[in-house]
């Protein structure tokens, strides 16, 4: 037996080079694909982490309107936990820039209160309260070298207000903010949000009109008979329902992590593909180059299993 290891440790001497190149392709195989995994489960559970800890809701309702009275009706509904209602505008940044109306920067401002549902989260400055302050997307105010304590000055339902910035936010229902299915990526420079305080915006408008609603719901609700009960309660008000599956500025991200988990898989498989098909070919070449010596060994007195034992060693 000792002498078919020494065989054995001479011919692989002589196939070093192919035994590095096969063992290099698994490695970098390994190594893509424990980089990769641990790069989309990052992803994955800080997404999940920051929209657990902000209240993110499963689900929008946007109506025209609603009273406080179809507000209970809803609430009431079975399946549904928490609900909550707020105001979203459109406004374009005011600039005495001359420039196109589609080339002016916009912003969605979106009313909240000191009970609101969700929260966002503050980047640079002060959290919420109801004062006369604005507080800005992050990315939309880097993209204008915008800080905390500038004046904002926002076209509103044709009136020219100026706020003050008092922070600013990532809001999680505009983790991936785009205006259009159009939009590949999230243009920052001409679109972003800003949350301003209810109290604020009434004083300023002269009243509220409340057109969406955000809703917690139970586990395994059948949505398709929630959204006929809420359209019944809101009548010719109601204008669509969205859950988190469909909601695009939630959409996106998952999907790039989704993307990231399937190159993931596909890279590290075509390594180890090429690692196993390397090893078979080496293999299959090893015993063809070496039949004779087999059959001389054999004829040597030496029985099949030690030289069947030596081969696989070598594999």
């Amino acid at each position: 037996m000792i002498y078919l290891f020494r065989k054995m440790r001479r011919d692989l001497v002589k196939l070093f080079p192919q035994f590095i190149a096969v063992f290099l392709m698994a490695f970098i195989g390994v190594l893509l694909y424990t980089g990769v995994e641990g790069t989309w489960y990052g992803m994955s559970q800080s997404l999940d982490k920051y929209f657990d800890s902000t209240n993110l809701p499963d689900a929008w309702v946007y109506t025209k309107n609603v009273t406080q009275e179809e507000l209970k009706q809803i609430k009431a509904i079975k399946g549904i936990q928490d609900i909550d209602k707020s105001m979203i505008l459109p406004a374009q940044l005011n600039t005495e820039e001359d420039r196109k109306i589609s080339d002016i920067p916009d912003l969605k401002v979106m009313t909240m209160n000191s009970e609101s549902m969700t929260k966002f989260q503050v980047i640079q400055g002060k959290g919420f309260e109801e004062d006369t302050g604005i507080w800005l997307d992050s990315d939309f105010a880097k993209a204008h070298n915008l800080k905390v304590n500038d004046t904002l000055s926002l076209k509103i339902n044709q009136l020219t207000i100026k706020f003050k910035i008092s922070g600013l936010i990532l809001h999680p229902e505009y983790v991936y903010y785009t205006t259009s299915n159009d939009e590949v990526m999230p243009n920052h420079f001409n679109h972003g949000y800003c949350v301003v305080s209810e109290s604020y915006i009434n004083k300023l408008l002269g009243g509220i009109v409340y057109n969406k609603i955000t809703l917690k719901l139970d586990k395994n609700i059948d949505e398709n008979s929630l959204k006929q009960s809420i359209q019944d309660v809101l009548k010719k008000n109601y204008l669509g329902y969205v859950n988190q599956e469909n909601f695009q500025p939630v959409k996106a991200p998952k999907n790039k992590i989704a993307q990231v988990r399937m190159i993931s898989i596909m890279f590290s498989s075509v390594f180890l593909l090429l690692a196993l098909l390397t090893i078979q070919t080496t293999m299959r070449r090893l015993v063809e180059n070496q039949r004779s010596q087999i059959g001389t060994l054999k004829a040597l007195v030496f029985t099949m299993p030690p030289l069947c034992c030596i081969i696989r060693c070598m594999g």
